[in-house]
């Protein structure tokens, strides 16, 4: 049998009809045009979940994605629920301060508010602003990416203490 094997891909080397090795990735692993950086974030928790449950969910299910251990505030027991099994974090359903003693340390808190997102991570506060005319779609997509910039180790030496979100997704 190990004979005909053989004797089968000598044949196929010969005939230049030798198997096709698959595409390879990039020596990283990873896809090619991809990049992969490690975070100095390891655990974030995300507050003021009721002023905007869409937006919420959609920092979760970023951070979550991200291999960051997220935990939430919210009192809403049922939508946080859903939320918590629907972006793999853990719900709590308290007041944002007795939730964040209960979830221990936060390497990145966020916190949800009417006018703006407050962002903490290294000692460091920074306000993230809607920009005039930036509609909810825009905000909640660029919202998790720039939380997920701002977890990186060198981001603090880039951005300032107030970052707004214009409405062609651009931050400034």
């Amino acid at each position: 049998m190990a004979d005909n094997y053989l004797e089968k891909k000598m044949e196929e080397h010969r005939s230049g009809k030798a198997a096709v090795l698959p595409r390879r990735r990039t020596p990283s692993g990873g896809k090619p045009g991809t990049a992969t950086f490690a975070l100095a974030v390891h655990t974030a928790f995300v507050s003021g979940c009721e002023n905007d449950m869409a937006l919420a969910g959609a920092v979760l299910a970023a951070l979550g994605r991200a291999g960051v251990t997220t935990g939430f505030a919210c009192v809403d027991l049922a939508a946080g629920r859903l939320m918590a099994q629907s972006t793999a974090t853990r719900h709590y359903p308290l007041a944002a301060d007795k939730a964040l003693g209960m979830f221990g340390h936060a390497d990145m808190t966020v916190c949800i508010g009417a006018a703006c997102v407050d962002v903490e991570t290294s000692g460091r506060r920074r306000a993230v602003v809607r920009g005039e005319g930036c509609g909810d779609d825009v905000f909640g997509r660029v919202l998790p990416e720039l939380l997920l910039f701002l977890s990186l180790p060198y981001s603090g030496c880039v951005v300032g203490d107030r970052l707004v979100v214009m409405p062609d997704g651009t931050v400034q």
